[in-house]
C-alpha cells in the first residue's frame, strides 16, 4: 500500500478541514484545479477511503430522506384528493421505509467498491496510454470529487415537493455531469500530466461496467426485497457515489 506523502497537518482535523474547503471550491470551476493541486502533496490511500465511506454514508442518508418525503407527499395528495370527494383517507405508511433502508446499505457498500474497482480501470488504462501519476493521487483526489457529487444530489431533497420535481432532476443531472467529466477528468489529467480529451475518453468508457453491474444488482436486491424498480433506481442514482 502506497503510504501520504505528507499526512494533512491538524490530524483528523485537518483533514476534515482540508476536506470541506475543497468540496467547496469544487462547486466553482475557476477554483476547482487549484484546490484540487494542493491536495495532491497529502495524498493517502486510508484518508481516501475514509472520505469515499463519508460519501456513501451522506448519500444514503439522503436517498432516504428524499423516500420519505416521497411517501409523505404522496400520502398527502391522496389525502387531499380523497377528503376533496366526501371519502376518508387512511393515514401515511411508512413500513416501506425498512426494506428500502436495507436496499440504501446494500446499495452504498456496493457503490463504495465499484468505485475504487473504476479507479483501479481507469488507473491501469490511463497508465497504458502515458499517465505517469500514482494511484494513491488518484484515488485521493478522486475521492473528493465524490464527496462533492454527494452533496451537490442534495437538490434532489427539493424532488418530491410539488413543482420542484423538473427543476431538481435537472440540477442533479448537470452537477453530475460537470462532477464526473469536468472536475474528475480534470484531477486525473493533472495527476498523470495527459490531457482532458484523453482522460475525458477513458472514464467515459469505465462507466458502462460500473452502470452495468450497479443497475443489476440494484434491480435484484429490489426485486426480492419487493421494492419498486423505479425506486430502485432512483436509489442508484442517489448513491452512486461515482458520479454517473
Amino acid at each position: 500500500m502506497e503510504k501520504a506523502e505528507s499526512a494533512p497537518a491538524g490530524g483528523p482535523a485537518g483533514l476534515a478541514r482540508n476536506v470541506w474547503e475543497t468540496v467547496r471550491s469544487l462547486f466553482d470551476f475557476r477554483k476547482a484545479d487549484a484546490a484540487l493541486a494542493q491536495r495532491i502533496p497529502e495524498a493517502d490511500l486510508r484518508a481516501a477511503a475514509v472520505i469515499f465511506a463519508a460519501a456513501a454514508l451522506l448519500g444514503a442518508a439522503l436517498s432516504l430522506v428524499v423516500y420519505a418525503e416521497t411517501l409523505y407527499f404522496e400520502a398527502f395528495t391522496f389525502k387531499a384528493l380523497t377528503e376533496a370527494s366526501g371519502g376518508v383517507a387512511p393515514e401515511p405508511d411508512f413500513g416501506s421505509l425498512g426494506p428500502f433502508a436495507f436496499l440504501v446499505a446494500i446499495t452504498g457498500v456496493l457503490t463504495f467498491f465499484m468505485n475504487l474497482f473504476q479507479d483501479g480501470i481507469v488507473y491501469y488504462a490511463l497508465r497504458l496510454t502515458g499517465g505517469k501519476g500514482t494511484f494513491t493521487r488518484q484515488y485521493y483526489l478522486s475521492s473528493f470529487v465524490a464527496l462533492a457529487t454527494v452533496v451537490s444530489s442534495s437538490v434532489l431533497l427539493l424532488g418530491p415537493v410539488p413543482c420542484m420535481g423538473l427543476p431538481a432532476v435537472a440540477a442533479y443531472v448537470i452537477l453530475g455531469f460537470y462532477f464526473m467529466f469536468w472536475v474528475r477528468c480534470r484531477a486525473y489529467a493533472r495527476v498523470h500530466d495527459l490531457s482532458h480529451l484523453q482522460v475525458f475518453t477513458i472514464v467515459l468508457l469505465s462507466c458502462i461496467p460500473v452502470v452495468a453491474i450497479l443497475l443489476y444488482a440494484n434491480g435484484a436486491v429490489a426485486g426480492a426485497l419487493h421494492i419498486p424498480q423505479t425506486q430502485a433506481l432512483d436509489l442508484t442514482n442517489m448513491t452512486n457515489i461515482t458520479g454517473v
